[in-house]
């Protein structure tokens, strides 16, 4: 072998440790199956690279030395293995492939295997197992030897450089080769290790194999015992059936009865409810009409008053003024309106025009604004109510088919278990009827009596129950009527004593402010006068000096057009004293109407109470009645809901052996409740509209009392708003 063929063993060498190297530090639990078989083809590569080196190499000589070892190589150089699977002669097996030398290895493998680690760790050593490395380490030490004189006997100083060279890659060998067996011991420890494993496991499954046993033996023991109680249940089970099914016959019919009553006395109430409806629909058409004339009248009176009012206001204010205050004024307005008369007399008369038109156009666009925002305002209000009995009907329509589709699953629910029970029955009934006739006919007789006395025994003491409770209810409805008219008249009498207090301190308040304001005012033209009579007397006096005589004859002709224009004054203010008297007369009678206004509103609310007392009346007797019904319902759906958990196991059994009989039956208690359902549903429809349309009657009432107190209100604060502007604009005047 050449110095690169050493050097490519060597690489595929350092190649192959390191894959081992990383395999095992990775995966130190398990050596996977890819990774094997990877490690066997690298086995083999390796083998067969150097068998063919070998071959080729002609400069090798072997010595006498190589001979006495070389047991491990055949004719042709081929070297079997890791492993020399000689005999004890030493002599070869004559096997020239490398297949045959990776067979030889995985059987002794194999053989290996099956002891025990410590045997498998003690063979090692043992001389009948011959490795590679054990050959060259004995050939190592032969070379030594024949190298003591220096150059080995037929060789060359080429040779024995060779020599060395191959000595260098040995070792390196040998190196890896060991670190390959301590992998492959490592591996063998841990396949020990897994198989031990693998028996306590395989104990710990032979244990619970043996449990599964037993818990299957106990629950077949289990459920023989239970087979045994069922049957023991059943039989008990059927004995009562019998008994049931005569009760659950009379029941049906005491039921169909009183529905039937009840029924009757719905219609009857039905009607008293519907002509009470069509007399307070009347009364509330007429009611609105009377309203609404008497509101137009109170409008045009409140004009009226209003006028009249101001009118007396202002004459009020004139004769509070003194006769000195209007010469004082007259002598200190006498020279401005002296200059102002000669200069604007035409611009004053065509400003008098105007006032007067200004205000006949206020007072024409205030009424107007008055009689469009009272229409306005009445077509809002009717939108209103439009809108709001719309809503209210539509939520009591919804309400109304909540309440008959919970009442129609009740009845549902109900009309299923009566169903059942029939069926149950019926079942019951002809499965038994040929058993019982024979044996059982005296028996039944004497049961029919005694539940025949029984029953008439629980009718007699019904009606005396329901004979109790009706009076009882009637004198309790009786003294809680009477409660509330006292407790009525009582809130009457308070409220109005109330109500006379607070108009009075209104009024008394309104009058102080009044005065006050009146004052205020006098006072301020009393202040402004004395000054500027001040200041001009001053001025006066300067000027009478200097221009004595030419003022006389000026003041004269002033003093005839102040005359004239004072007259004037006192005739427009005798005419505003009259209007304030009008003023005046109207305030009164607007007040007149406000309170018959008060005294009709007061009669609505009683007849709207009488209303609501009637109807909270009509509403307790029909929930009593209701209540009354809904025990009797929770009572038979209980006995209902017993049977039925009596007589579940035996419905199979008995719908199997007649079939038809039940279908029969069915049929007929459907036929029996569509009828009796639609009538309970058409009575209980009714009165649940009626009760509806009288609590939507008292509802629009109250808020149209609330609506037209409202509008009260707003009246009487436009009056108050126009005094104050009128009396402003006097001042300012």
């Amino acid at each position: 072998m050449t110095s690169n063929d050493e050097k490519k063993v060597d690489e595929s060498f350092d190649e192959f440790i390191a894959e081992a190297t990383s395999s095992s530090t990775s995966s130190r639990s398990s050596l996977p199956n890819d990774q094997g078989n990877r490690f066997s083809n690298r086995l083999e590569s390796l083998l067969k690279f150097i068998d063919e080196k070998e071959n080729n190499d002609v400069d090798f000589v072997e010595t006498s030395a190589y001979k006495r070892y070389n047991n491990g190589y055949d004719s042709c150089g081929v070297h079997r293995g890791l492993v020399d699977n000689s005999n004890s002669t030493g002599q070869p097996s004559h096997q020239s492939t490398t297949e045959g030398i990776v067979g030889q290895n995985e059987k002794a493998f194999k053989n290996n295997s099956g002891a025990n680690d410590s045997a498998f760790l003690g063979q090692s050593a043992n001389k009948s197992k011959r490795y590679v490395w054990d050959e060259w380490e004995e050939r190592d030490l032969v070379r030594d030897m024949s190298l003591n004189d220096g150059v080995p006997a037929g060789k060359t100083k080429h040779e024995m450089a060779a020599g060395d060279n191959k000595t260098e890659s040995v070792s390196r060998a040998r190196q890896q080769l060991i670190s390959l067996k301590a992998m492959g011991e490592e591996i063998h420890a841990r396949a020990a290790s897994l198989k031990s494993s693998l028996e306590e496991k395989n104990i710990e499954i032979e244990r619970l194999h043996c449990l599964r046993i037993q818990n299957e033996a106990d629950h077949v023991k289990a459920m023989k015992s239970l087979k045994r109680q069922w049957k023991e249940r059943k039989i008990e089970m059927k004995t009562k059936h019998d008994e049931a099914s005569l009760n659950m016959t009379k029941d049906g019919e005491r039921v169909q009865y009183e529905l039937t009553a009840l029924c009757q006395k719905l219609e009857k109430k039905e009607q008293h409810l519907r002509a009470d409806i069509a007399k307070s629909l009347r009364s509330e058409d007429e009611v609105c009409d009377q309203l609404k004339a008497e509101g137009e009248l109170d409008i045009q009176q409140c004009q009226h008053s209003w006028q009249q009012g101001e009118e007396i206001d202002f004459r009020k204010r004139e004769q509070k003024l003194s006769s000195k205050l209007k010469r004082d004024a007259a002598r200190a307005v006498e020279p401005k309106l002296r200059q102002l008369m000669e200069n604007n007399k035409e611009e004053l008369d065509r400003l008098q025009r105007e006032a007067t038109r200004e205000i006949d156009c206020y007072r024409l666009e205030l009424l107007r604004k008055i009689n469009e925002e009272f229409k306005m305002e009445a077509d809002k209000i009717r939108e209103a109510e439009r809108r709001r009995m719309e809503k209210l009907e539509s939520e009591w329509m919804l309400k109304v088919q909540e309440m008959r589709r919970n009442h129609g699953t009740e009845m549902d629910k109900e009309r299923r278990e009566h169903e059942q029970r029939a069926k149950l029955n019926k079942q019951q009934y002809n499965a038994d009827r040929q058993r019982c006739i024979d044996r059982h006919e005296v028996d039944r007789e004497n049961l029919r009596r005694a539940r025949e006395i029984e029953v008439e025994q629980l009718n007699l003491n019904h009606e005396r129950e329901m004979s109790s409770m009706e009076s009882e209810y009637k004198e309790e409805i009786k003294n809680r009527q009477n409660e509330c008219q006292i407790g009525f008249k009582k809130w009457i009498a308070i409220r109005e004593k109330e109500l006379c207090d607070e108009e009075r301190n209104e009024v008394k308040q309104e009058e102080a402010k009044m005065n006050q304001k009146m004052q205020s005012d006098i006072e301020l033209v009393a202040k402004k006068l004395n000054e500027e009579t001040r200041e001009k007397r001053k001025r006066m006096t300067l000027e009478m000096k200097e221009k004595c005589k030419s003022v006389k004859d000026a003041q004269r002709k002033e003093l005839d057009s102040a005359e004239a224009d004072l007259d004037k004054a006192e005739a427009e203010s005798s005419a505003l004293t009259i209007q304030e008297t009008e003023h005046s007369s109207v305030l009164s009678n607007m007040q007149g109407k406000i309170k018959m206004i008060k005294t009709a509103i007061q009669e609505k609310e009683d007849e709207v109470l009488l209303q609501e007392n009637a109807l909270c009346s009509f509403a307790t007797e029909c929930e009593e009645i209701i209540l009354d019904r809904k025990k009797q319902g929770k009572r038979d759906i209980s006995l209902a809901r017993s049977d039925l958990l009596l007589l579940e196991k035996s419905l199979d059994d008995l719908i199997a052996t007649h079939p038809h009989c039940v279908d029969e039956r069915n049929r007929e208690l459907n036929a029996l409740k569509t009828k009796h359902a639609e009538e309970i549903q058409i009575a209980q429809g009714k009165v649940a509209a009626m009760l509806d349309k009288k609590k939507i009657m008292i509802e629009y009432d109250s808020r149209r009392l609330e609506s037209l107190q409202r509008d009260v209100k707003e009246i009487e604060r436009q009056i108050d708003e126009a005094r104050s502007t009128k009396i402003l604009k006097d001042c300012q005047w």
